[in-house]
């Protein structure tokens, strides 16, 4: 059994593509993060930051597609990475979220939907209203990670 989170939020930077050697296969893989904010009943912002690793094909279409300040949601699985600190031999542990599947709007697209010209998508429209305008998806399979 695993945990598992659905995360919509934007992205805080562009993400990188990055290339692994496995087995003799070279993968590539990429860690980015997701930022969301919750308006508070006083009017104030709470910021949430998510880690967020694909793998295969779908960090492939995320680095070509996806910019800083894109919105994207993510269906994951949670997942942990564990080592030993090399100086303080302390255990060590990051958490991060495995894309499983995800849906994606680049800017480019939202103001080709929305019929404007200008770079910043509208901050009222929810991740249903965007699924619905943008409707790109795309799907790996386990076949892309290499665990």
């Amino acid at each position: 059994m695993f945990a598992t989170s659905t995360i919509a939020g934007n992205l805080t930077a562009d993400p990188e593509l990055k290339h692994v050697q496995s087995g003799g296969n070279d993968l590539v893989v990429t860690d980015f993060t997701i930022a969301i904010n919750e308006r508070q009943k006083s009017g104030d912002e709470k910021s949430y930051f998510f880690n967020i690793r694909a793998w295969g094909r779908q960090a492939q279409a995320i680095c070509d597609y996806m910019r800083k300040g894109d919105r994207m949601a993510v269906a994951c699985k949670v997942q942990q990475d564990r080592w030993q600190d090399k100086d303080s031999g302390a255990p060590r542990m990051r958490e991060y979220h495995l894309v499983q599947r995800m849906l994606f709007a680049p800017k480019k697209a939202l103001d080709k939907a929305e019929g404007t010209d200008t770079k910043t998508p509208p901050k009222n429209m929810t991740t249903h209203q965007l699924a619905e305008k943008v409707p790109m998806t795309f799907e790996g399979s386990d076949d892309d990670i290499p665990f």
